[in-house]
């Protein structure tokens, strides 16, 4: 009989199926995004990769080396690299889902959303903050920024509703409940579960193997700007107390517009909204262990290539 409240049975592998699925996107996506996004047109331009750093569960960096100077559009290339190869992967997973049973099409709609809402979020938050694979385009575009960045963020919102309406109305087949309300409920629940584990593992990787590097690729341009004014007051023989005011003083002149908490703000509701409208299953039933194990192995696979890629390297 259908269950008005999400059961372990219900809830355990559908969970599971979330947190194997983000890691498949997340590991793979990493290694595709560095190596092949921003490395191969780096390496095609005549560099060579000089280094390369791959948190386990987090993002990471790539170096190179050439004799020549970077012209301009080389330097946006490689630097957008990542995020193009993303966007693209992305549509080729939507086209490929289309001929897919009910469970691979849900996964590659799934994969297809995190690339592209990923690949959407880098930009927009990039180029308004000047960081990361943003940072050239933000300097050079200057006041024009909008004209990137606006679009972008529009994309976020729209890969959310949609990502979540097609992943989310596939999974309600999977999430036993007596009414629409409860599917979506379960779903919701396990998606949450699922989210909440990851931003775990990544917050935790992020705090045990800081890396002063990638940590400065990220920092906005507005962060840069204060470090930039506290170095120039301790030049000029601050103290430490002095060196605090002005950092403070630098702070707040350079406090950015929270523009990346409303952007997740309205992702969030834009998910809603799509899950929201996703149809009711008419008969759902808990999803098998046996088909979890499949997308699990994957992600074993896909972490197990991160480190050993990391450690060589």
């Amino acid at each position: 009989m259908a269950r008005s409240v999400p059961s372990l049975s219900a809830l355990a592998p559908l969970s599971a199926l979330g947190f194997a699925s983000t890691l498949v996107v997340t590991r793979f996506g990493l290694i595709v995004h560095e190596l092949v996004g921003h490395g191969g047109p780096a390496t095609a331009m005549g560099a060579t990769i000089s280094e390369l750093k791959l948190f386990w569960f987090a993002g990471g960096r790539i170096g190179y080396t050439r004799a020549a100077p970077w012209t301009l559009p080389e330097a946006i290339t490689i630097q957008l690299g990542g995020i193009a190869l993303e966007l693209l992967l992305a549509l080729g997973l939507v086209l490929i889902a289309r001929r897919r049973a009910a469970l691979p099409r849900i996964l590659l709609h799934g994969a297809a959303a995190g690339f592209a809402g990923h690949a959407a979020i880098y930009l927009a938050t990039g180029v308004f903050y000047g960081k990361g694979d943003g940072t050239i385009v933000h300097r050079v575009l200057g006041d024009w920024r909008p004209l990137v960045w606006a679009p972008a963020a529009a994309g976020c919102v729209a890969i959310a509703y949609a990502g979540a309406r097609a992943a989310i109305g596939g999974l309600r087949a999977y999430a036993p409940a007596r009414t629409a309300r409860g599917q979506l409920a379960t779903v919701a629940v396990a998606l949450g579960i699922a989210g909440t584990a990851m931003i775990a593992l990544v917050q935790t990787e992020l705090a045990v193997r800081a890396d002063a590097q990638y940590t400065a690729i990220m920092k906005s341009e507005g962060q840069r700007a204060v470090d930039r004014e506290v170095a120039a007051a301790s030049a000029a023989g601050a103290d430490a107390a002095q060196l605090e005011a002005a950092r403070r003083a630098a702070e707040s002149r350079h406090a950015p517009f929270p523009f990346a908490p409303l952007l997740f703000a309205a992702m969030g509701l834009g998910a809603a909204v799509g899950g929201l409208r996703s149809p009711a299953a008419v008969a759902p039933a808990a999803l098998a262990w046996r088909s979890v194990a499949p997308v699990a192995g994957l992600a074993a696979l896909g972490v197990a290539a991160v480190i050993v890629i990391d450690l060589l390297t």
